[in-house]
């Protein structure tokens, strides 16, 4: 959030008053997540919803393909024995 002191102190407040219902509805809309600690984590560091949940599904994504190339692995290492 930029202040430019040129703007009036209502102009600021408002800008203020925006910015942190902003961050609550976001919040809101995270405690409704089934990963919402994760998504929450990420939250805090960028501030954007969106980007926060995406990059949380990608690396649940990603785990999952890790988890499931790793039972493969297993499965073929069995086979071989």
């Amino acid at each position: 959030m930029k202040i430019i002191k040129s703007k009036s102190d209502k102009y600021i407040k408002t800008e203020i008053d925006e910015y942190l219902a902003n961050i609550e509805m976001s919040i809101s809309t995270i405690k409704t997540l089934p990963n919402k600690e994760r998504v929450l984590a990420k939250f805090q560091m960028s501030r954007d919803l969106n980007r926060s949940i995406s990059e949380t599904n990608i690396e649940i994504q990603r785990e999952e393909q890790i988890k499931a190339q790793n039972v493969e692995r297993e499965r073929q290492q069995k086979n071989v024995d």
